[in-house]
């Protein structure tokens, strides 16, 4: 059987998990814990790192670990 690109389970198939040596681009906002925002990342700024390589603080790593594009999250 030859299914069309289009066709939701060939899309499902080449998604992606976030792991090991990912490249990944996060928007992201950062609260306190009465709500402020302390920082946040725009559409010029988004954070693009290599997932894995130590370059994010390892509970926000393991947080985003098996995530897949377009994916939102929050996480405490």
């Amino acid at each position: 059987m030859i299914l069309p690109l289009g066709c939701p389970e060939i899309r499902k198939a080449l998604r992606m998990k976030i792991d090991q040596y990912s490249v990944v681009t996060i928007r992201y906002t950062l609260t306190g814990n009465d709500g402020e925002i302390l920082d946040e990342s725009d559409e010029q700024e988004l954070l693009t790192y290599m997932h894995g390589t130590e370059y994010l603080v390892p509970g926000l790593e393991r947080a985003i670990t098996g995530h897949e594009k377009g994916d939102r999250f929050k996480m405490n």
